[in-house]
C-alpha cells in the first residue's frame, strides 16, 4: 500500500511538471506576417516579422506599383536598379523604395547620369538605403545602419521593424493638419 502511495504521488508530480512545461516548448511560427504587402526584386532577408511579399522582376517596377507598401530592391540588383531607364520610376511611383545591401546614397538611383557601381560609399555602416516622394513631390530619404560592416541577426530584425513604422507612417496627418513623408 505504500509503496503504491508513493508511485502514484510520483506519477502525479511527472504528470503535473510535464503539464506545467507545455508552453515552454510549443514552437513558435518562423514568421510573423504583418499587415503590409511589398514587392521584392531579388531574395528578402530572413527576419522574424515579414510583410505581405510579392517577387517582382526589376523591368516591373516600370509599371503600377499603387497596390504595395513599398518595394525592396536587392543587393544583386542595385546596379541594374540604378540605370537611367528607372531614375524618373523612383520619382514617380508613388511608392517608398528601400535598396538593400547599399552602401551607398540613394543618388545613383535618381539622378540618370550616376551609376551606382561609379558612386562612393556614404562612409558609414549602411545596410539599407530608401528613397520616397510624397504625393506633394517632396523628397525623403533614409539610411538605415549597423554597428558592424556586417550585419548580425539582431540588427537585421532592428532595421526592417524601423522600416516598417517608416511605411506606415508615410503620408499621415500629423498634429498640426500636415503630413508626413
Amino acid at each position: 500500500m505504500h509503496k503504491k502511495l508513493i508511485i502514484s504521488v510520483l506519477m502525479g508530480c511527472a504528470l503535473l511538471s510535464a503539464c506545467s512545461d507545455q508552453d515552454k516548448y510549443q514552437t513558435k511560427p518562423e514568421h510573423e506576417i504583418i499587415d503590409l504587402t511589398v514587392a521584392v526584386v531579388g531574395e528578402f532577408p530572413k527576419v522574424s516579422a515579414r510583410p505581405e511579399i510579392k517577387k517582382i522582376k526589376l523591368s516591373d517596377i516600370k509599371g503600377d506599383l499603387k497596390q504595395y507598401d513599398a518595394v525592396f530592391i536587392a543587393k544583386k540588383y542595385l546596379q541594374a536598379a540604378s540605370k537611367k531607364e528607372y531614375a524618373a520610376v523612383y520619382k514617380k511611383s508613388g511608392v517608398p523604395f528601400f535598396f538593400i545591401g547599399s552602401k551607398k546614397s540613394y543618388e545613383p538611383f535618381i539622378n540618370p547620369n550616376i551609376s551606382y557601381n561609379d558612386e562612393i560609399e556614404t562612409g558609414s555602416n549602411s545596410y539599407i538605403t530608401g528613397i520616397y516622394y510624397s504625393k506633394g513631390k517632396e523628397e525623403k530619404n533614409w539610411e538605415y545602419g549597423v554597428h558592424n560592416p556586417k550585419p548580425n541577426q539582431q540588427e537585421k530584425e532592428n532595421i526592417f521593424e524601423e522600416i516598417y513604422k517608416t511605411i506606415r507612417t508615410l503620408d499621415q496627418p500629423i498634429s498640426d493638419g500636415t503630413f508626413s513623408s
